[in-house]
């Protein structure tokens, strides 16, 4: 796995095609043959092949764009010279054609729509290629990949992100959030005539300053409730609109999505738009991360109760600091929000299981913790999670996920004898009481201005007992790879939505 990353460097200046990078990775021995992945791999390289005639026809999409907004933009002057020339007359008159064009009185002259000045609205995009959706079981080679369909069409497309679905809906919600706090004015002056318009124009601005096109990949997609269903909905709907190709990972096909009896009226037209702009590829197979956890034991990080000292060693090694040789650091999160951590050293940090698992916090947090560490310290003994304690596993597996996708390590001592062994005590199927009082503070947090009735719904609702078994079998799978030589390698394929904007 160490010797993935310069073989991907070097073949991304050469080769254009995912099935090259994949070859190239087996033939090294940093990749295994897999027989599924090699069935996947012609349906990318298909997609890549198909991106260059794309860009073409975007290309002409953006010169008539650019005619018809050159128009506007000379009619906007004699427009406001006019007005400026007759003064208080020409205001009446202004206000007398918003009255005959139903058009608000407070609406700027520069929001006005185009036929307001005999102008033709914007041509629609041309229809962007087919994106692709693959959904398999854990450690299957999903995220790989998609991660390596991302580095061809890098190459090829003004304006490509990756991102892990969590994240995204954390940034939508804060997205929504800030459009809440606008006046009717401000949302006028930015031709935001939609909450989502806020969200897709933030998400489309690379494409605004090219031609238009680009690629949108999200990692670990899931539907967690009806809140997610309307916004995918109405987000990817005009993505793809105006030419975006959208991809998934996905650890189940589209229609195992509603698994939990989510309302048909929120869900159908969302995997409709599944359906039709994605083709689906079915990742069977062994999980290749437990394998390869396996052959190469890099670097212990997990421990017994008794082996402090052995953690406060891995400490000095990876700070060259002493244990209690800590400063204070606040992070940001969302909303105002910070999180304060007490004990922070050299690109690490130790904090407490009630710090991590049992305080009010989510995704958020982590991600904050993550952008600023390489490796947490896990101070006291993580238990073995039982029935009792689901809520903590819940929110340690959320950590394990952020952790995994920002390359972070995550060293600590268990009750576990094996990893295998830390999710034992919970019995099948999901409490979702339970759950909703564990995942109330995010859920509420993240969804604050969106809409009561989007509310009323939590994620616990949708969490289903196979839900849950997949995740403790991806935790295991991820904390076992966390211990690789080659995990904190940073691949050229694998690059966060914030890093490609």
């Amino acid at each position: 796995m160490q010797q993935l990353a310069p073989i991907m460097q070097t073949l991304q200046r050469v080769a254009r095609l995912p099935s090259h990078l994949h070859a190239a990775a087996v033939q090294n021995g940093a990749l295994r043959y897999s027989v599924p992945q090699q069935h996947a791999l012609p349906r990318l390289d298909d997609l890549v092949h198909k991106l260059p005639p794309y860009i073409q026809q975007m290309e002409s999409h953006a010169d008539k764009l650019l005619d018809i907004e050159q128009a506007r933009h000379d009619i906007l002057l004699r427009e406001n010279a006019r007005l400026a020339r007759f003064g208080t007359v020409g205001d009446v008159w202004r206000k007398l054609r918003y009255v005959a064009n139903r058009i608000p009185p407070d609406t700027p002259i520069d929001a006005l729509p185009n036929h307001y000045f005999g102008l033709p609205e914007a041509p629609p995009a041309p229809e962007s290629p087919t994106g692709l959706y693959l959904h398999g079981d854990v450690g299957c080679g999903k995220s790989l990949l998609m991660d390596m369909l991302f580095t061809c069409s890098n190459d090829v497309l003004s304006s490509c992100a990756r991102v892990h679905y969590h994240t995204f809906m954390i940034s939508v919600y804060q997205m929504l959030h800030e459009y809440d706090s606008l006046t009717k004015r401000e949302r006028a002056q930015r031709g935001l005539f939609h909450p989502l318009d806020a969200v897709v124009g933030r998400l489309g601005r690379a494409n605004a300053a090219g031609t238009g096109g680009g690629l949108l990949c999200f990692d670990e997609f899931q539907v967690a409730d009806v809140a997610d269903a309307r916004l995918m909905h109405g987000i990817l709907g005009r993505l793809m609109q105006s030419g975006t190709i959208v991809c998934f990972t996905a650890n189940r096909a589209p229609a195992d999505l509603n698994r939990s009896q989510l309302q048909a009226t929120d869900f159908l037209p969302f995997l409709d738009l599944l359906h039709d702009r994605c083709e689906l590829i079915h990742l069977r197979g062994v999980d290749y991360r437990a394998l390869m956890s396996e052959q190469d034991q890099g670097q212990r990080l997990y421990y017994a109760p008794h082996e402090e000292e052995q953690v406060k060693e891995f400490w000095r090694q990876t700070t060259g600091r002493e244990w209690d040789e800590v400063v204070s650091a606040v992070w940001p999160v969302a909303y105002g929000r910070q999180f304060h951590a007490q004990r922070v050293g050299a690109n690490a940090v130790q904090l407490t299981t009630e710090e991590l698992i049992e305080a009010a916090v989510g995704a958020a947090d982590y991600r904050a913790i993550a952008n600023n560490v390489s490796t947490i310290f896990v101070t006291d003994i993580v238990p073995v999670f039982a029935s009792d304690t689901r809520n903590f596993a819940r929110r340690f597996i959320t950590l394990i996920d952020v952790c995994y996708e920002n390359k972070v390590r995550i060293v600590m001592r268990t009750d576990a004898k094996d990893l295998d062994d830390m999710f034992s005590g919970v019995r099948p199927g999901a409490d979702h009481a339970e759950i909703a009082e564990g995942l109330q503070f995010e859920t509420e947090m993240a969804k604050e201005g969106v809409g009561a009735d989007n509310r009323a719904v939590s994620s616990s609702t949708l969490y289903t007992g196979e839900d849950e078994a997949f995740a403790f079998r991806r935790a295991i799978s991820r904390l076992k790879e966390m211990q690789t030589t080659g995990f904190g390698v940073r691949s050229p394929f694998q690059a966060s939505l914030s890093s490609s904007n």
